[in-house]
């Protein structure tokens, strides 16, 4: 059967596809160039392409990406209850990549490819009927230490399960691998000019644009002063990266392909 796949999603599968990857190595390497990492076309990544594009949780087994041991260990400082259900994160995209020093490390992208992708940025997580109230406080627990971990307070750091949520997990995980040695780059990536979703008003323009947004998303909860250079661990380097790339194959109409399945 066909399956859909429209704005950052479609964007990140053109991308990864590019020239059999190479392509894609180039450019994942520019954007992450301040970091000193590499990613190689014999390292993995989750999505791997429109044939297979499962997303990565890290905290379910995910190889070659993380060991089965770290996985494990994710998910049980993440959740108080294992269930199916659970609510963990979902990658964009993961890659490998080797860091000074040559150890293996991860690169974590979130994406987007319209302004009003952005609204997820700025709710909390809620507790409804279907929630478990174990894991629920879990999870605040977990990224409120990851918020004192990066300074708290007096670092203006405001992560938190209640606001700005989407951003918080992605800042908790990635700060959490870093904490146990496994050097990680979080990128906020914007595909600019895809106006086939709400029109020109809900595109993404430029680079400087993007930075404009993000920074107002997250202002309450991360400061400029956080992005583009590494961050406290007690572990290996955690970085948070704003990244643009011009977006590619898009259906001015409808901003979709058909994928077969």
């Amino acid at each position: 059967m066909p399956r859909t796949h429209a704005g950052s999603r479609l964007h990140i599968l053109d991308w990864v596809e590019g020239r059999g990857g190479r392509d894609f190595v180039a450019s994942l390497n520019a954007l992450i160039a301040p970091t000193g990492a590499l990613a190689a076309a014999d390292h993995t990544w989750m999505p791997v392409g429109h044939a297979d594009p499962t997303e990565a949780r890290l905290s379910r087994p995910c190889e070659p990406l993380l060991p089965p041991s770290v996985s494990r260990r994710l998910r049980a400082w993440w959740l108080a209850v294992d269930r199916p259900t659970a609510n963990e994160p979902n990658w964009d995209l993961a890659a490998a990549a080797t860091f000074p020093g040559q150890r293996r490390g991860l690169v974590l992208f979130e994406a987007k490819a319209h302004v009003a992708e952005l609204a997820g940025e700025t709710i909390g997580k809620r507790l409804n009927g279907a929630s478990n109230p174990e894991n629920h406080a879990r999870i605040g627990a977990a990224i409120e230490e990851t918020r004192r971990a990066l300074g708290g307070d007096a670092a203006g750091i405001g992560i938190s399960r209640d606001r700005c949520y989407q951003f918080s997990n992605r800042v908790a995980f990635a700060w959490r691998l870093a904490s146990w040695g496994i050097p990680t780059v979080l990128v906020y990536l914007a595909f600019t000019g895809d106006a086939g979703m709400g029109g020109p008003q809900n595109m993404i323009r430029d680079d400087a644009h993007w930075r404009q947004l993000l920074a107002e998303h997250t202002r309450d909860v991360m400061p400029a002063a956080a992005w583009e250079r590494p961050l406290p661990t007690a572990g290996a380097e955690f970085w948070m990266l704003m990244r643009t790339l011009p977006c590619g194959r898009v259906s001015p109409a409808r901003n979709r392909v058909e994928v077969a399945r």
